[in-house]
């Protein structure tokens, strides 16, 4: 009969320290996934800085690229103009007005370059479209100047 009692007893006693176990063991598990989250978070933001950084610098170099288009494209235009003075009536004006069109052009472009330089994602890509569509109507547009005025 003692062992009736005995054995339910250390049958309890056997699951509750089973449980107890079980218990610590649910908690490493938690603090397992919780300390993993929290990893898997930091390289998500590393990852997402990273490409922000990688994004900036694209952007950065073609303003650059850009920029150094309009630095050549000046000092051509400037020499064009400065011949065109040289000019007599008719062919002075006809040419100041292309200047001058071409003078809007290139305005067109810095408003773009800034653009550009404030949108990030497909407003990028989009503003970036735009601005190499105005670069090579402007380029186009002097190198038609160009050739009206060897005709000259």
């Amino acid at each position: 009969m003692k062992h009736l009692i005995f054995m339910p007893l250390v049958a309890l006693l056997l699951g509750i320290a089973i449980l107890n176990g079980c218990g610590e063991k649910a908690e490493e598990a938690v603090k397992e996934v919780g300390e993993k989250k929290q990893q898997a978070t930091e390289a998500a933001k590393k990852q997402m800085a990273s490409a922000v950084d990688w994004t900036k610098d694209k952007i950065d170099a073609y303003v650059g690229e850009t920029k150094e288009q309009l630095g050549k494209f000046d000092t051509q235009f400037k020499e064009l103009s400065a011949k065109a003075e040289s000019l007599s009536g008719d062919a002075k004006e006809k040419f100041k007005g292309q200047f001058a069109a071409l003078t809007e052009k290139k305005e067109a472009v810095a408003v773009k370059m800034k653009e550009l330089q404030g949108a990030s994602g497909e407003a990028w890509v989009k503003v970036k479209q735009e601005l190499d569509k105005l670069m090579a109507e402007l380029m186009q547009h002097y190198e038609n100047i160009k050739k009206d005025f060897s005709t000259t």
